[in-house]
């Protein structure tokens, strides 16, 4: 949704790099977060947690796209601009063309990328799952809960980033093909920054793990 006097990046006639900086400049001061470049959703990074701007019940509203028969594209036109609306177009698409699918987030440090991978999987694991060892859990819960860990092993504090990622992550989430309920998921690390490990400039940190184990020893030495 377009606020008065900033077309949706979609709309611009002449679309270049003056045009497309302009646009998400004036986005950034409205607190308009995202926009779609063909296929492609543009997201800016508000400095604010999104929880008010976009509460859980959000998304009950991009489920729609998933309960729609053939118009599902334009039930997604009619939505506005947003991350879950590109996982359910891809969750969509996986039960109707039963192949695989992808969705690459990327962006410069600080742009969003680890919220917006976040929000995709929040959104695919709300819409339900089958737990093959009922005595472990709820499988939605368990596949959000690793990225805590991931994020304490591979991220890090950086000059333009408190909580910045320092490696490559390949989630991959499995669906029933019948029912599209998650079946479980499966992450894969690479290019992980190890020079970090040794050596980082004054302003950076190394990774959260390091201070998470030197706090737990203080603690348990009080």
């Amino acid at each position: 949704m377009a606020h008065a006097g900033i077309p949706d990046m979609i709309e611009i006639d002449e679309l270049n790099h003056a045009t497309i900086l302009w646009n998400l400049h004036q986005r950034y001061f409205k607190d308009d977060i995202y926009t779609y470049v063909g296929p492609t959703l543009l997201a800016v990074n508000p400095f604010m947690a999104l929880d008010k701007k976009y509460p859980p019940s959000v998304i009950d509203d991009y489920k729609q796209i998933m309960m729609a028969e053939d118009n599902y594209l334009e039930v997604m036109r009619k939505l506005p601009p947003h991350t879950y609306a590109i996982a359910a177009y891809a969750h969509k698409q996986l039960i109707v063309t039963k192949t695989r699918q992808a969705i690459v987030i990327a962006g410069e440090s600080g742009a969003g990328k680890t919220e917006s991978a976040k929000q995709a999987m929040a959104f695919l694991t709300s819409l339900g799952s089958k737990n093959i060892d009922k005595s472990k859990g709820d499988l939605a819960v368990r596949i959000l809960s690793t990225n805590p860990v991931l994020e304490a092993f591979g991220n890090s504090r950086t000059a333009r980033n408190d909580n910045s990622s320092r490696f490559g992550k390949y989630i991959k989430l499995y669906f029933d093909k019948d029912d599209g309920l998650c079946l479980g998921a499966e992450i894969k690390n690479y290019l992980l920054e190890k020079s970090r490990v040794i050596g980082c400039t004054a302003v950076e940190r190394n990774y959260h793990i390091f201070f998470f184990i030197l706090r737990g020893a203080e603690i348990a030495a009080a």
